[in-house]
């Protein structure tokens, strides 16, 4: 384990890399993200029981840009994220097949943002449990819990999480793809099992 804190950039960077296994680290108040991964697939960033703590970045807390695809987030804390207005406390833009499960998200700016643009998808992306027996608790967050944007952001799963008390939308979604239970269509996002509850707007 290790603490990284105080650095003017990301706390710790991971670009063009695979296969490695980040746990039980302590990632404070660094100047852009915590931990920033770029064209990195098959990381492990949290295992059960070993997640990382992530607090007061002015940007994300954990963010998997640019064909970031294959990585597991687990039992990791985000909080405290987005100092800058815009931020996260998770980020996942232009990347699939991520999942993120037994995780705490709470006091950032938007719990979760997930993005894409008109030249890259984010697809098959999935917060908390097929099942939804490994749930996320996405609370106190200022503004949105969940933000899903982009009209290429799609085939998506918010699944078995509690999402509550946070400043505006439970889940917010700005896209064109409906986000609905069940998906009906391709390229529909499925929102399934989630306990939404005293939200500040809309569920």
């Amino acid at each position: 384990s290790n603490s990284v804190s105080n650095n003017t950039g990301d706390g710790i960077d991971l670009a063009s890399t695979r296969l490695n296994v980040l746990t039980s680290n302590t990632v404070v108040d660094n100047g852009d993200h915590g931990i920033l991964l770029t064209t990195s697939t098959n990381n492990a960033i949290g295992e059960v029981t070993e997640g990382n703590t992530v607090s007061g970045h002015h940007i994300a807390g954990i963010a998997l840009t640019s064909m970031s695809d294959d990585n597991d987030l687990s039992s990791n804390e985000l909080t405290e994220n987005g100092a800058d207005g815009d931020g996260a406390g998770l980020y996942i833009n232009e990347s699939s097949d991520n999942t993120l499960y037994d995780s705490s998200i709470h006091e950032n700016v938007v719990g979760v943002a997930l993005s894409s643009s008109d030249d890259v998808a984010s697809t098959g992306n999935i917060l908390g449990g097929t099942s939804g027996d490994q749930p996320n608790a996405i609370n106190q967050n200022s503004e949105s819990g969940v933000v899903i944007s982009g009209d290429n952001t799609q085939d998506n799963a918010v699944v078995g999480n509690t999402i509550s008390d946070n400043g505006r939308f439970g889940i917010e979604n700005i896209t064109t793809h409906s986000n609905v239970h069940p998906a009906p269509d391709d390229g529909d996002n499925l929102i399934l099992s989630n306990d939404i509850t005293e939200n500040h707007s809309s569920g």
